[in-house]
């Protein structure tokens, strides 16, 4: 119950004759005693009035005790102050709550400009770790985004994109970080290893092989790229001193692991040494798809079909687009007898790639289980049609023919047939024992040239005889070929000039620039090839 007004006033008055009345020796008042009439809200508000009264007496009484004043008259409350203090005080609030929200949006740039791009470079070194190159490079554009004129940041994009096979946009980063770092070690570095994975691994490899011999820390990326560049360049005996010494040095390294698998298995036999290393890695890092569709083509090599059929499913679930899980499962399921199976599986393949090999040779095959060797042989040539020195279709043709009775076209079947076998157990031989290390001789490379050529391989044969030119630019074959490939590129100046230096006698050797032997090769060999992008993660190569 509010007091009326009066009351108010009345407790006013007494309190001030209580202070006067104290003046003359007494103790001040006590202000509870004043408040027993009122009850709140209205008790708050008289405590407020009567502490401001009690406040003025204190500080008057002193001033004028100090000035020997004999009369005291007690001090009226100001209730306009009391109303003038209110709108600075929301003022106030208004201040420190503004104030409060600038520091939070401080500390909110504070973490985009700095704390967000150092968590994505953190993210990205642990999947470079892993080898995870796609989430890897997710996480440096974001940082780059951030904060783009970072060096470190686009030396780290420029080695995500050289794994990748990106390598004009390795290229680009690297240029990047020079312009804003200067000359230093590390960029030279990664140069060095994208000039390996790029056609000139025999040309940087002394240079690069000096980390390998010091135990520098980073030797196993030294030796990561090494053994990719003469892959690439089909090198095999020097990438396999490469993939030793890396695996030496880095034991559980998965892209490691991988490589060394798909080198030993490289003619798709389903070595056993290449199946543990998959399994090794799936061990290491279970979520690589692609290292799992590795080891079901293993087991498919092996005859393991029932074990490749679960690795397939397994891809296919979060994936069922993927081709080549899809013509896997195909062919496993087809060996176990299971035809109609299969055919559903290709034919709605080949509604989507009805010109893809494998599935007309799978098709092909099917047929052939059937007895049905009028329509295998349709698909047969079909798979042909698309790959010509394809070895296996070429002899279950033969096979056909030699059923429906058409012996006529089998001899030049078998002849075509035994020269791919020849030729492909001549480049084994020539790699594994004339190409060990680099000089090599020129007639050796021209030779493996050859043999690519007439197993149709175009973008291996310029490669080869780039290199024959490179260690023999005077190599009168070579040189017939290299203008051949620039006459089809469409660089007649360059191949004129060769055809006249062909003409001259070899005491004025003819003149032909690295320039030269790039273009050769250039069109075909700047991206990752077979051996490279089986490699990278997230393909298969096969």
């Amino acid at each position: 119950m509010t007091q009326p007004a009066t009351a108010r006033e009345e407790a006013q008055r007494r309190f001030k004759a209580a202070w006067n009345d104290s003046q003359s020796g007494g103790s001040p008042p006590d202000l509870d005693a004043f408040l027993a009439p009122f009850e709140e809200p209205e008790r708050s508000a008289v405590r407020a009035e009567l502490l401001e009264l009690d406040q003025l007496f204190r500080r008057r009484s002193s001033d004028e005790m100090a000035a020997g004043s004999g009369t005291w008259t007690a001090p009226q409350p100001n209730h306009r102050h009391t109303a003038a203090t209110r709108p600075r005080r929301r003022l106030a609030r208004i201040f420190v709550f503004g104030l409060l929200l600038g520091l939070i949006g401080l500390g909110g740039w504070l973490i985009l400009i700095y704390f967000l791009p150092e968590y994505h470079l953190r993210q990205a070194r642990r999947a470079l770790d892993r080898q995870r190159y796609t989430e890897a490079l997710e996480h440096l554009n974001k940082a780059d985004h951030l904060r783009p004129r970072s060096a470190e940041i686009h030396l780290q994009l420029a080695r995500v994109h050289r794994l990748l096979g990106e390598f004009s946009k390795a290229d680009e980063h690297l240029r990047r970080y020079k312009d804003l770092k200067g000359q230093t070690e590390e960029g030279q570095l990664e140069r060095l290893m994208l000039r390996a994975q790029t056609g000139e691994v025999e040309k940087v490899f002394r240079l690069l092989w000096r980390y390998v011999e010091e135990k520098r820390p980073e030797a196993p990326v030294v030796l990561q790229a090494l053994s990719y560049g003469f892959i690439e360049q089909e090198l095999y005996g020097p990438a396999q001193k490469c993939l030793n010494e890396w695996r030496k040095v880095a034991p559980d390294n998965i892209q490691g692991l991988v490589c060394e698998a798909w080198f030993l298995d490289r003619n798709g036999g389903g070595a056993p040494e290449a199946r543990e290393n998959y399994l090794r890695a799936l061990e290491l890092d279970p979520s690589r798809a692609d290292i799992r569709l590795r080891l079901a083509y293993a087991y498919l090599g092996q005859q393991r079909d029932k074990d490749a059929i679960e690795q397939f499913k397994q891809v296919l679930r979060p994936q069922p687009d993927n081709e080549i899980a899809q013509l896997g499962l195909a062919q496993a399921t087809l060996n176990l007898g299971k035809v109609e199976e299969t055919r559903e599986m290709l034919q709605s393949f080949l509604k989507e790639h009805p010109d893809n090999s494998t599935a007309l040779y799978t098709m092909g095959m099917a047929a052939m289980q059937e007895n049905d060797y009028p329509q295998a042989e349709k698909w047969l040539r079909k798979s042909l049609e698309q790959k010509p020195q394809d070895g296996m279709a070429i002899h279950n043709l033969m096979e056909c023919l030699r059923r429906l009775g058409k012996e006529k076209e089998i001899p030049e079947l078998k002849r075509r047939m035994d020269q791919i076998t020849q030729d492909r157990r001549r480049l084994e031989d020539l790699k594994r024992t004339k190409l060990q290390m680099p000089p090599f001789d020129p007639e050796v490379c021209y030779e493996v040239g050859v043999i690519h050529e007439r197993l149709g391989e175009q973008t291996q044969a310029a490669q080869w005889f780039a290199r024959t030119l490179k260690y023999d630019p005077n190599h009168q074959k070579a040189l017939k070929i290299a203008v051949k490939y620039l006459e089809q590129m469409g660089d007649k100046d360059t191949a004129k000039d060769l055809k006249a230096r062909i003409r001259r006698t070899e005491e004025e050797p003819p003149v032909f620039s690295a320039s030269m032997i790039g273009l050769l090769s250039a069109p075909f060999g700047q991206g990752p090839l077979l051996g490279t992008s089986a490699l990278i993660a997230g393909s298969t190569g096969k």
